[in-house]
């Protein structure tokens, strides 16, 4: 390696091989074969380099990359040049593609992308960009009117919802916005008590950051005094 002149004895293999190991980075000649009575000299030079992935550090990524279903994707980036990158649809791929994907977000679910950079022919580990697509809350609604006009007990029953869970619920109440946040019960329904006369309308039903619109007007009329 360079200058240096190493010396070393060593025993062949029935195969006649002799393994030299544990060497460091470095341009090795004049390697000099001796027997106690021959000798024979390479006048080669074997040139040996570190591990490509060594040297080569993975992109930096972002992940995870949170989005709604049916919301529009943007192309997945990282902060290296885009003209190194490599990427794979799975981490076992071995032909990648240069043009960086833009996530499916029709259906929700999980999905994982993979990215490695590369020099020349030189290319680095891969690295992977979980994508989570969360679903937005499927309901339905049933109202009742209110039935005692000196009192507000109208209701709107959300149903169709997971049971025991959070939800973010908003509506519009003759124009006005109404925010509530409120727990479903063991079968999935959230009961919106206590409700005046009026026009409700925009129910709103949020849960894991995603958000579904019903479109309808459900009107509430009080009962005429008895």
């Amino acid at each position: 390696n360079g200058s240096v002149v190493a010396t070393k004895s060593y025993t062949s293999s029935n195969a006649g091989k002799v393994i030299i190991d544990s060497l460091l980075e470095g341009n090795y000649s004049k390697i000099n074969i001796a027997t106690t009575s021959c000798s024979r000299t390479d006048n080669g030079t074997y040139v040996l380099k570190t591990s490509v992935e060594d040297e080569i550090l993975p992109p930096i990524v972002n992940s995870p990359e949170v989005y709604c279903e049916g919301d529009t994707a943007k192309i997945l980036f990282t902060s290296d040049k885009k003209e190194s990158l490599v990427w794979y649809k799975q981490i076992t791929d071995i032909n990648g593609q240069s043009t960086a994907p833009i996530p499916n977000t029709k259906v929700a679910g999980r999905t994982t992308y993979y990215v490695s950079k590369k020099l020349g022919d030189c290319e680095s580990s891969k690295v992977g960009i979980l994508v989570i697509v969360n679903a937005k809350p499927t309901f339905t609604i049933s109202t009742s009117s209110p039935t005692d006009c000196k009192k507000a007990n109208g209701i709107i029953s959300i149903g169709n919802l997971i049971g025991k869970t959070k939800y973010a619920l908003s509506y519009q109440k003759d124009s006005v916005t109404v925010i509530n946040e409120l727990t479903s019960n063991e079968n999935g329904i959230i009961n919106n008590n206590n409700l005046e006369k009026g026009k409700y309308s925009k129910i709103t039903v949020k849960f894991n950051g995603c958000s579904r619109v019903d479109l309808g007007t459900y009107s509430f009329i009080s009962p005429t005094a008895a």
